[in-house]
Parts: C-alpha cells; sequence; structure tokens
C-alpha cells in the first residue's frame, strides 16, 4: 500500500498507535477553531446537541456531563 493512502486510511479511521498518533494531531490542529465555534454557539447548560462526524471527539466533551434524573 502506498504512504499517502495508508495516511489517508488512517485519518478516516484511526488505529493502533499510529492511529493514536494521527488523532491526536488532528486534536491538536482543530482545537482553536473548534474552542472558537464552541464561544460562538453560546450553549447552555440543558440544551441538547446533536455534532454529526465529529472526528476525535474532544470538542464535544466538554459539553457531555451527566444526565440528572427527572
Amino acid at each position: 500500500m502506498r504512504r499517502p493512502e495508508f495516511v489517508a486510511r488512517q485519518s478516516a479511521h484511526p488505529r493502533g498507535v499510529l492511529g493514536r498518533v494521527i488523532a491526536r494531531i488532528m486534536a491538536l490542529e482543530t482545537a482553536t477553531p473548534n474552542q472558537r465555534t464552541l464561544e460562538l454557539l453560546r450553549i447552555d447548560e440543558g440544551c441538547r446537541v446533536l455534532e454529526v462526524g465529529f472526528g476525535h471527539g474532544h470538542t464535544r466533551a466538554p459539553l457531555s456531563s451527566p444526565q440528572k434524573d427527572s
């Protein structure tokens, strides 16, 4: 398999040691714009958010909190 194809596959579906490295790089590269997006959205506590194709998942982590039973 050619290297660009291998890297593209890892970027689409990271797995193994190299996949963890690539996922971490992707998270670092997108941290600033993702944080700015969250600031602009002004998501309040109690809001429901559907994020499709969230990639590494680090952006939505602050939005995740245990739900209280009503």
